[in-house]
């Protein structure tokens, strides 16, 4: 409506028609004005006609309705409510009874292994400590040991017996056991012993064993026994490993290198 009004105003050639510009016949397809006083005409048209574009309005009628000037951006349409996805239907009887069967065959599966495997980390400890009194008597083998009473010499052999150490029927009972965890409690005064000292052995943390010593002969005859004892969950089955190793084949009065060969093991029960 604006374009109209603007090219019926007096001195503007409407239309497609050929001018003259700079002596020379042009046809352009556009509109031209002919004289400044015109082009100043037109320019306060535009401005008058901008800013009556540029200017929103909104009255309204006795109908109560909002009638809008066409600067006024136009009403977009309220949103339409959201509605909910569509909620999943409920678990079907069959397919909780799958997951249940699953639950069954995984729970028979892995429980006893689980368990399996915890005892076996508790049967490490005897593992570890057989070991550390094989060491140690075999030092004492080959180191020359004095008579106290004789001042002589003593033939090359083990450690003297040492009884089940700490004394109990096992770390269960409430004696050896009192904070309840199913380990025998750290006491150092449980290894204060000859036989223990000699072969540089002794728990000073809770623990699941008891160990003793057994020992005879000399020279090339001697031998020894170390057993470790323990009711690794409390049920009354106990688990046994032992330990045993004999003396130099070759030994003499004057010589004693070393133990003939290596320990051998024996378990039994290991993770009950």
């Amino acid at each position: 409506t604006l374009y109209s009004s603007l090219i019926s105003s007096p001195g503007v050639t409407a239309g497609r028609r050929r001018s003259q510009v700079c002596g020379k016949p042009v046809d352009r397809g556009r509109h031209y004005l002919s004289t400044v006083s015109e082009v100043s005409d037109l320019a306060i048209a535009l401005h008058a006609a901008r800013l009556h574009l540029d200017t929103c309005t909104v009255a309204t009628d006795d109908a109560g309705m909002d009638a809008r000037s066409p600067a006024c951006p136009p009403m977009l349409p309220a949103p339409a409510p959201r509605l909910p996805p569509p909620g999943r239907p409920a678990f079907t009887l069959i397919e909780l009874m799958i997951s249940v069967a699953i639950i069954a065959v995984l729970a028979v599966t892995a429980v006893p292994q689980f368990t399996k495997y915890l005892r076996g980390a508790k049967a490490a400890e005897a593992n570890m400590s057989l070991d550390m009194i094989r060491k140690g008597a075999a030092a004492y083998y080959a180191i020359p040991h004095t008579d106290a009473a004789t001042g002589k010499r003593k033939p090359c052999q083990f450690p003297s017996n040492a009884t089940i150490t700490p004394k109990g029927a096992s770390c269960c009972v409430d004696a050896l056991d009192t904070d309840n965890d199913e380990r025998c409690d750290a006491n150092p005064v449980h290894w204060d012993n000859p036989t223990w000292s000699a072969v540089r052995f002794g728990m000073s943390d809770a623990h699941y064993f008891q160990y003793s010593f057994d020992s005879a002969g000399t020279l090339a005859a001697a031998r020894f026994i170390a057993s470790s004892h323990a009711d690794l969950d409390c049920d009354g089955l106990q688990s046994t490993f032992e330990l045993g190793m004999n003396g130099d084949t070759e030994a003499t009065e004057a010589d004693c290198d070393a133990v003939s060969a290596a320990a051998a093991f024996f378990r039994d029960n290991e993770t009950e």
